[in-house]
């Protein structure tokens, strides 16, 4: 099946287009480690080639993914993001409007290379953590109970080492993302449905965003945790974990707004939680200084962004 190469996990015209430069509509800068930013089209950037590409039965590259589930999701958040980003009082979502925000968050969320690294190292890392748990004697009751005979150690060892490694290559197998796209971005919109909502302004400097958006400050669990996240050059949404809440006809989003101190403070959470790319509107040196001295992951070392606005 024919279609896009270079397929965007950030949206050209429903994410990108909001943090683009002001005197050049189209143009973003695009931060990496080690490099003076360069100032391109927000067609070069948030993409990588067939990220959404499958082979199907026939063995030919699939991009249904892309061109079928992503392309409606982020049409249907366009009119939301401009309301958001336009928006210079409280902004009012009925029910429909607010599930679908909460819908594009949860798979903007799990649709990065960003997650999808994250996932493999976590997975690696407990597969490793499993394989070093297990007795050889274990081993060995294992593989007779299979076979009917103990081979000796040396082969039993060699043969569990062979069997993790396996496992460890499918974890880190693209399709296993892919296939699991789904269930993750599941467990992310019943969290994100329980949080309380809110629009940060900033006036007088400019949000950040990178190639890991959607920032969350952990807590306990998922549920207990704040997330955040930037939707333009000066708007950014907050939601504050508060259990048991359930959604009623529509959400008020109420607007704060926030010094240059505080969108610095909460750049710095962006600009930690990013994997190798940072976007934004303006040329800063303090932004690339930080990114340089960064090394991913470093998704705990800011303060949470309920820290930031002295919200309790």
């Amino acid at each position: 099946m024919s279609g896009p190469k270079g397929q965007h996990f950030l949206p050209r015209r429903a994410y990108l287009h909001f943090f683009c430069r002001p005197t050049e509509r189209g143009k973003i800068y695009l931060y990496q480690r080690g490099q003076k930013p360069l100032l391109t089209s927000i067609a070069n950037v948030g993409k990588e080639g067939h990220l959404y590409s499958f082979k199907d039965t026939s063995g030919q590259l699939n991009t249904q993914i892309e061109t079928e589930v992503f392309a409606a999701i982020d049409g249907y958040i366009l009119p939301i993001m401009e309301k958001l980003n336009s928006a210079e009082l409280a902004v009012r979502l009925d029910r429909t409007e607010a599930e679908t925000l909460i819908v594009f968050l949860a798979f903007q969320l799990v649709r990065t290379p960003a997650f999808r690294d994250d996932l493999y190292r976590f997975d690696a890392d407990m597969a490793a953590k499993v394989r070093t748990c297990v007795k050889l004697e274990e081993m060995k009751e294992v593989i007779k109970r299979e076979i009917g005979v103990t081979p000796p150690d040396d082969e039993v060892l060699a043969f569990w080492e062979s069997a993790s490694q396996r496992i460890v290559e499918q974890l880190s197998a693209k399709d296993y993302w892919l296939r699991n796209i789904r269930r993750y971005a599941r467990r992310f919109v019943d969290a994100i449905g329980l949080k309380i909502p809110a629009l940060l302004r900033s006036e007088c400097e400019h949000f950040v965003t990178s190639d890991y958006p959607v920032v969350i400050n952990h807590g306990l669990g998922l549920g207990d945790s704040d997330l955040y996240f930037p939707v333009g050059s000066h708007t950014a949404l907050y939601f504050r974990a508060r259990p048991e809440r359930e959604m009623g006809p529509g959400i008020d989003i109420p607007l704060i707004r926030v010094g240059g101190e505080e969108t610095r403070m909460m750049n710095k959470r962006a600009i930690l939680s990013a994997e190798r790319y940072i976007y934004a509107a303006v040329e800063r040196d303090g932004v690339r200084r930080l990114f340089d001295k960064s090394k991913p992951p470093q998704r705990m070392k800011a303060p949470p962004v309920s820290e930031i606005l002295a919200i309790n």
